[in-house]
């Protein structure tokens, strides 16, 4: 095995850890809206859990999901909150996933250890895999940093379901229960407590809105125009990657720009997807459309929150009119374009 994948013992502890969570059979008292915390005693990252029960063409299978640190935490309530669509909010996911499916949900990777383990598993919702899904990146099975935040966390995530089943008003409360850790030398121990949670402040990278108008206004020189430009990002559904060499599978993240009224495309850009980084991507979309174009357009439209925010200063400024909307229709037919295209 990698220098970088679990080791042998630590596989066997995993899989005898996932064992005794599908044998407690969780789901059937908990919901993935029952959220919990748990504290890895090494790192001091909280990490939230929810039990999810996933219907398929092939009948249900079970997961339990790990949500890891406030990145985690951002990607669980956007889908509590149902922020994007099912589909959409794949790719803007951090969790990883220990599942419970049929064989054919496995990966050959998956296979393999479960193999050199000599483990067997036999009928539907038996077989176990560990899989890392990172926004914008191919999911995959887990390395040995994210083995071990599963096995300092995966037993107490068990004693709560156990805790939940045992006292089903606590799923009636409106805090979440978070489970945090004390570690002198080899001894941990562990402390319960109840909190209301909500979004993390993020460490962002993003551009100072006076210098991005004065580089429209002064080096661009562009033209006012009677234009409403849609503005909006979209993941293109196959993965690449950088090079034969490199490990690192991403969807491309693809910046459009239209004319609202003609639908036609005004200008694409490709980027590689960051969190931390995302924020720069409508303003450097913004800036190249109006350099490609040499035109400020009257109106722009985009139906993301986070791209209304961080346009707003800078187009108000360029008095232009900026809309917040819930679809664009145009986007819409553009990406259907794209599905056809790609499937």
């Amino acid at each position: 095995m990698g220098i970088d994948t679990p080791s042998i013992e630590e596989w066997r502890k995993l899989f005898d850890l996932a064992i005794k969570f599908r044998e407690i059979k969780s789901w059937e008292w908990m919901d993935y809206t029952n959220i919990f915390g748990v504290q890895d005693p090494n790192t001091g990252k909280i990490c939230y859990f929810n039990v999810a029960d996933i219907l398929g063409e092939d009948g249900k299978f079970y997961a339990l999901a790990l949500y890891p640190g406030d990145s985690g935490l951002i990607s669980l309530l956007e889908i509590l909150e149902e922020k994007r669509g099912e589909e959409e909010q794949f790719y803007f996911s951090d969790i990883i996933v220990v599942q419970f499916s049929d064989r054919n949900f496995l990966s050959k990777e998956d296979l393999e250890v479960i193999k050199t383990l000599g483990l067997r598993f036999r009928g539907k919702g038996e077989w176990i895999s560990f899989k890392r899904v990172l926004p914008g990146r191919l999911p995959r099975i887990i390395n040995r940093e994210e083995a071990n935040l599963l096995l300092s966390t995966l037993e107490q995530a068990i004693d709560i379901c156990l805790m939940y089943r045992d006292n089903p008003e606590l799923k009636d409360r409106d805090e979440t229960l978070i489970r945090t850790s004390k570690k002198i030398d080899s001894l941990v121990t562990w402390e319960d407590s109840w909190i209301k949670l909500d979004y993390p402040e993020e460490e962002l990278t993003i551009y100072n809105p006076s210098e991005v108008i004065e580089t429209v206004k002064n080096i661009i020189k562009p033209q006012k125009s009677l234009e409403e430009w849609a503005i909006d990002f979209l993941f293109l559904p196959n993965p690449v990657k950088d090079d034969e060499e490199s490990e690192d599978i991403y969807f491309p993240y693809l910046g459009v720009v239209m004319n609202n009224m003609t639908k036609v495309g005004i200008n694409l850009e490709m980027y590689k997807y960051s969190r931390e980084e995302r924020l720069t991507y409508p303003v450097e979309l913004f800036v190249n459309t109006v350099e490609v174009t040499n035109h400020l357009p009257k109106s722009i439209v985009v139906r993301d929150e986070d791209i209304y925010n961080v346009l707003l200063e800078i187009v108000r400024t360029l008095k232009i009119e900026l809309k917040l909307v819930e679809n664009i229709e145009a986007m819409e037919a553009f990406q259907e374009l794209i599905r056809g295209y790609t499937e």
